[in-house]
C-alpha cells in the first residue's frame, strides 16, 4: 500500500508520502473526474493510493475490487501519523490508482475497524480477495510489505502494532 497523498475535494493540500514529495499533477484531472462523477459533498476527505506492491499486483487487486470480491483494505496508524494523515473514518474516500499510476476507482469507506496485528482473525480478513482470506497467506505478505514501509521509521510489524481495516464500496470507475 502506497499513500500518495490526501486532500479535500476542491481544495488541494500538500501531498505527503514516504516516497514522493509531490503528486504527479497530470493525474489531477482524472481524480477530479472520479470525484465529480460521484457528486460528493464539499470537504469530503479523499486519499490517493496505489493498493499493491507491483503493477501486476495492483491490476489484480483492482480487478477483485471491481467484481466485488475484495471490499476492504488496511492502513497503519503508525504510518498515517508519520505522513501527517488523519485517522481513516467512514465516509472518507480513496482514489485507487492503477498499475500505471492513473486514477481507476473511487472508493468510499463504509466503516473502519481498529485492532492490533496480533489479535487479527480470519473474520477480520474475510472481505479480502479470495487468495488472501486465510491468515497463513495473508500475514506473511503483509508482514513483508509493511516491514518495508515501516523500516525508514525504524519500526517493524509486531503483535502490538495497530492496524485499521477499511471496508469500502465502489462509487465510480474511470
Amino acid at each position: 500500500m502506497h499513500h500518495f497523498g490526501a486532500f479535500f475535494r476542491g481544495e488541494a493540500f500538500p501531498f505527503h508520502t514516504m516516497e514522493l514529495s509531490v503528486i504527479d499533477h497530470d493525474i489531477l484531472p482524472g481524480i477530479e473526474a472520479l470525484l465529480s462523477s460521484a457528486d460528493l459533498p464539499a470537504k469530503t476527505s479523499v486519499e490517493v493510493r496505489r493498493i499493491g506492491t507491483s503493477d501486476e499486483m495492483v491490476g489484480l487487486i483492482i480487478d477483485r475490487i471491481v467484481i466485488g470480491e475484495k471490499t476492504m483494505t488496511y492502513t497503519l496508524p503508525w504510518l498515517r501519523t508519520r505522513e501527517c494523515l488523519p485517522p481513516s473514518k467512514a465516509g472518507d474516500c480513496i482514489v485507487a490508482l492503477n498499475g500505471a499510476g492513473q486514477p481507476e476507482l473511487l472508493l468510499r469507506l463504509t466503516r473502519v475497524k481498529n485492532m492490533l496485528f496480533g489479535e487479527m482473525t480470519e473474520q477480520d480478513i474475510a472481505e479480502e480477495g479470495k487468495p488472501l482470506r486465510s491468515l497463513e497467506k495473508w500475514q506473511p505478505l503483509h508482514i513483508e510489505v509493511w516491514n518495508e514501509k515501516l523500516a525508514p521509521h525504524k519500526l517493524t510489524v509486531s503483535d502490538s502494532m495497530p492496524v485499521t481495516a477499511e471496508y469500502f464500496k465502489v462509487l465510480s470507475r474511470a
